[in-house]
């Protein structure tokens, strides 16, 4: 934005007043100053809005979006809303009085639903934002960010598609060959280790058609579930306009994002239902996180928790354990967040731990797991493409370096063979060098000391 011309407590705030004050004295009787100097074709047109003088910035959301101003704003700025249909442009100030501020609010909810069809602001109420209510501010800012911006994060349509078939397909994979539930190591996510019982088992189980078909029909009927899940959810909010079956923006990025969750957490042994519940103990998160980015997290380090408490729930486990293992997977995610973070920009911190977990028996609010997962999946992809950049010219340059120097894929290993061979018969030829030296220095003393003797001898007889 530019600078502003006047000072936000100045008394002045246009060109014609800044003249008029400062010539009121010296030409004292020449009557209307501006209308003289339009004759002369010097027009002064400049005056400084209230808008431009508004702090837009925003610590509080409860407090600092009562009176519409910013949230006007915002809709203006994420629908690039300019002229006739910014709603800025119409809001009033100073929104001091209550009226004022209810109508800024309505002006932008209207404006989100009308221009933009950000379906889901038809429910809320502006008198909820107007007197502070968290609960109508952040559903309203969560369907401003996810309708406008959701899209954007998750890609193209059939790109997101495509991902999530590719991570349902492994699943039916491994169903096929008999791995219906996984077996985990203690109480980690990692495998356990089969017996020969168990090995016999699981392949009688893969051979077992009606067992197979069983475990597929499961998967698929627990994915349509999600679907009428997110429909219901659309019908409930007021959000469908008389078409049957047509999903909102915000819906449908829901709709994929928690499919992708579901299809890749499945493949790790880790049931996704839902936003809430299923990312309370931090399991589901570490599965993601492991799926694209082992490195940074070892099935080993993530602890699973038994349903059933009264938090996050755990039967077999103590509370305390249960308390300790919810901690344990937030710590690891957390950490992983980080390093994610160090790469990539658009990451956010982790918005939510343990203590949501155990403050609430539903888990983290559906809108901040929604918003992370956004930039998650986002960071995951683009560290996977990547990686498969990396191996794609890394393969490139082995190729064109064997073609280079004719090397053919068994040639490495014949060649290593000859430097050993050659390696071993130069050590050969030294020891052997080494030795003979060894001999021959021995044989001529020994030859020295014959000789010293036999003169000695042939001397004594003489004399």
């Amino acid at each position: 934005a530019a600078p502003l011309l006047f000072r936000r407590g100045a008394r002045l705030k246009t060109s014609g007043d800044v003249i008029r004050a400062a010539l009121q004295a010296s030409c004292h009787g020449e009557g209307d100053v501006l209308r003289r100097l339009g004759h002369y074709g010097y027009k002064l047109h400049h005056a400084q809005e209230p808008v431009r003088e508004y702090d837009f910035r925003t610590e509080n959301l409860a407090l600092e979006l009562r009176d519409g101003v910013r949230l006007c704003r915002l809709v203006d700025t994420l629908g690039n809303a300019r002229g006739d249909a910014s709603a800025l442009a119409r809001a009033s100030f100073p929104a001091q009085a209550r009226v004022a501020k209810r109508r800024n609010v309505a002006l932008a909810l209207e404006t989100a639903v009308e221009t933009f069809g950000v379906e889901g602001l038809r429910g809320v109420n502006p008198d909820d934002v107007v007197d502070g209510n968290l609960a109508a501010t952040a559903t309203t800012l969560y369907h401003l960010r996810v309708h406008f911006q959701g899209p954007a994060a998750l890609g193209d349509w059939d790109e997101v598609h495509r991902e999530t078939e590719s991570w349902r397909e492994r699943r039916r994979a491994q169903i096929s060959v008999g791995v219906f539930r996984r077996k985990f190591f203690k109480d980690t996510l990692a495998s356990a280790a089969e017996d020969e019982d168990e090995k016999d088992e699981r392949e009688a189980s893969a051979s077992d058609e009606d067992a197979v078909a069983e475990a597929m029909f499961a998967e698929e009927l627990a994915d349509a579930r999600l679907k009428s899940t997110v429909h219901e959810s659309n019908d409930d909010d007021g959000e469908n306009d008389g078409e049957a079956n047509e999903l909102t923006v915000v819906r449908r990025c829901e709709l994929a994002l928690l499919r992708w969750a579901r299809a890749v957490a499945a493949t790790r042994g880790v049931e996704v239902s839902d936003f809430s519940g299923s990312f309370a103990d931090g399991v589901a998160l570490c599965a993601v996180i492991h799926a694209y980015a082992p490195e940074l997290v070892h099935l080993r380090e993530i602890r699973r928790v038994d349903s059933g408490s009264e938090s996050v729930g755990f039967r077999t486990q103590t509370r305390t354990t249960a308390h300790e293992a919810v901690a344990s997977n937030f710590a690891l995610a957390k950490r992983a967040v980080d390093v994610l973070r160090g790469t990539e920009s658009t990451v956010p911190p982790l918005p939510f731990d343990a203590r949501d977990s155990f403050c609430d028996a539903r888990g983290p609010s559906k809108e901040l797991c929604v918003g992370f997962l956004l930039e998650l999946r986002r960071a995951l992809l683009r560290r996977k493409a990547e990686h498969a950049a990396a191996r794609i010219v890394q393969n490139a340059w082995l190729r064109r370096r064997r073609a280079r120097f004719e090397v053919p894929e068994h040639l490495p290993a014949r060649w290593a063979a000859e430097r050993r061979a050659r390696a071993a018969a130069t050590i050969q030829r030294a020891l052997r060098g080494a030795f003979g030296r060894r001999d021959a220095a021995a044989r001529a003393r020994a030859i020295l000391v014959a000789q010293t003797v036999r003169r000695g001898s042939v001397a004594r007889r003489t004399l």
